[in-house]
């Protein structure tokens, strides 16, 4: 038998979710300043130049990537702000706050569906570049290890991940449909 009434532990977990969602957007937007800051200094320091003197040279998602790395930093930097306000909203209550972290869950679920497969084109980017320097290893049974270590750890990858991914967005499917029930929407005025 539980201790706590619904409406007790509807708002127990929006308690929860609201300051969670409070940390580690502020955790994001600190690592966001950081990475952005970064990107700038690497630009500035022309590493792709750097990197082209020794032939890896990024091609694919891993290329259009690099190519991109400021506005994906500072995206991600201003997908912070939104997740700030519907953490706010929630803590005080407002139905605007509980629609936006319905939406936000869905789309999060959906993007870590999305991780894996992207992961993986990263990964045979990498797989590309080193490819492209075959030709400065020692012998062909270097490169035949190289292969076949990343082919493991493109199976790794997959494996470890794709179990651990379902369920987290089986999590956030669930806090979706649970913050569109009565008892929550009762919280929110």
């Amino acid at each position: 038998m539980s201790l706590l009434t619904h409406s007790a532990q509807a708002g127990q977990l929006n308690r929860i979710c609201a300051w969670t969602l409070l940390v580690l957007s502020v955790l994001t937007l600190v690592w966001s300043v950081f990475q952005l800051v970064g990107v700038l200094a690497l630009e500035a320091w022309d590493v792709r130049s750097w990197f082209a003197t020794y032939n890896l040279v990024p091609s694919g998602l891993l290329g259009w990537i690099a190519a991109h790395a400021t506005g994906l930093s500072a995206l991600q930097l201003l997908s912070c702000i939104p997740c700030l306000a519907i953490a706010a909203g929630m803590l005080r209550g407002r139905n605007w706050a509980r629609r936006g972290f319905i939406v936000l869950l869905l789309l999060t679920a959906l993007l870590n569906l999305a991780a894996v497969p992207l992961l993986d084109r990263l990964l045979m980017g990498m797989l590309d570049m080193l490819l492209a320097q075959s030709s400065e290893f020692s012998s062909q049974d270097d490169l035949a290890q190289i292969k076949s270590e990343l082919r493991d750890t493109r199976i790794m990858l997959w494996v470890s991940s794709s179990l651990p991914i379902l369920a987290l967005s089986a999590i956030h499917v669930w806090l979706a449909q649970r913050y569109r029930k009565a008892d929550m929407r009762a919280l929110f005025g």
